[in-house]
């Protein structure tokens, strides 16, 4: 067993000692592994952003690691935790109660939007009680056209996810309306695929990591995966406009709130991480000529099967027209690459 360390820099020693653990950390970081080793060398001083990043890529570490580097620097966290005492610690338990008299009175039709719309409205009177300005979203694994009902047991590839659920406080206004998917380029996506949270601390660092999708109105985001064992349903995404707005209380919550939203799934809605493909997908501003007019397009979609003597019903045909907007955009990627 190793050694208990009293420094930051001893315990990053003994992770990085594994070489294979040293290059991904690295990776994430955006550094060379030499810098890795300098820092626990104490040759090199890392900026205050980098140790808060270094937090976030390991989570298993996560609040030993702030004990330690508090020592050092005890006025890292402090401006980020003292607007967060006003925050309660916990989700309210009376909160999961209603929850759970959602998901055992409610019929199965109206199940899931209950219970998330639900969660994501407590999200922000519990996380942005005097409305600085919060997004919440939930994007849900698009299924392959090879699974249309529950009962195919074939194993699908999920090229794509897709919001299906959001609420804002003002800057964030209608976004219960706004559709978009997706992939490998993505934060909501990464966090998918890696089965486990990222947090985002700042703009710059969102547009540096994740381009394709940043606006300009988050500091600060997190993508937090819906996950069941090994299987996953979605991302339950959570954008600030404070900047490190997803440490301490508020990064614990957050992760709640995600494993709260399971309950909002039916078992085979989730899917195994490891058939996860995700493509790539063009930025919101070039996906949205390809969603407009949803509607009509799944009524020509219902037309289309009436006429070929296979009629579908309109969950169906929605599902199927996702599918093919999911197509068209990981095409126009494509071809834009």
């Amino acid at each position: 067993m190793a050694q208990e360390t009293s420094t930051w820099r001893g315990l990053l020693g003994q992770i990085i000692s594994d070489a294979q653990e040293r290059q991904r950390i690295a990776d994430l970081l955006r550094v060379n592994p030499i810098t890795l080793t300098r820092w626990a060398n104490a040759r090199s001083k890392p900026r205050a952003e980098s140790l808060r990043q270094l937090i976030d890529v390991l989570p298993t570490q996560r609040q030993r690691l702030i004990e330690l580097i508090t020592n050092e620097y005890p006025r890292l966290f402090a401006e980020e935790e003292a607007w967060q005492e006003d925050i309660a610690p916990l989700i309210p338990s009376n909160f999961y109660t209603r929850v759970l008299n959602i998901h055992t009175t409610s019929s199965l039709f109206l199940r899931s939007s209950a219970i998330c719309i639900a969660v994501l409205q407590q999200i922000l009177a519990h996380l942005d009680p005097t409305q600085n300005g919060m997004e919440v979203c939930i994007a849900q694994c698009v299924p392959s056209q090879s699974q249309v009902t529950p009962s195919n047991v074939q194993q699908p590839r999920i090229h794509s996810l897709r919001t299906t659920f959001g609420r804002g406080t003002p800057p964030w206004n209608n976004h219960e309306n706004q559709i978009v998917f997706f992939g490998a380029e993505s934060l909501i996506g990464q966090a998918a695929l890696r089965g486990h949270y990222i947090a985002i601390q700042t703009r710059d660092e969102r547009q540096r990591l994740f381009p394709a999708h940043a606006t300009a109105l988050e500091e600060s985001i997190i993508g937090l995966p819906i996950v069941r064992a090994d299987r996953v349903v979605g991302v339950l995404s959570i954008a600030s406009t404070q900047p490190h707005f997803f440490v301490s209380t508020c990064l614990d919550l957050a992760i709640h709130y995600a494993e709260l939203l399971t309950l909002a799934f039916e078992s085979h809605e989730f899917y195994r991480i490891q058939d996860l493909d995700l493509g790539l997908l063009p930025p919101i501003q070039r996906q949205q000529s390809s969603i407009a007019n949803f509607q009509l397009q799944v009524t020509q979609t219902m037309i289309q099967a009436q006429q070929q003597g296979e009629p579908l019903t309109r969950p169906v045909a929605e599902l199927r027209t996702w599918q093919e907007i999911e197509r068209r955009l990981l095409h126009q990627a494509w071809e834009e690459a």
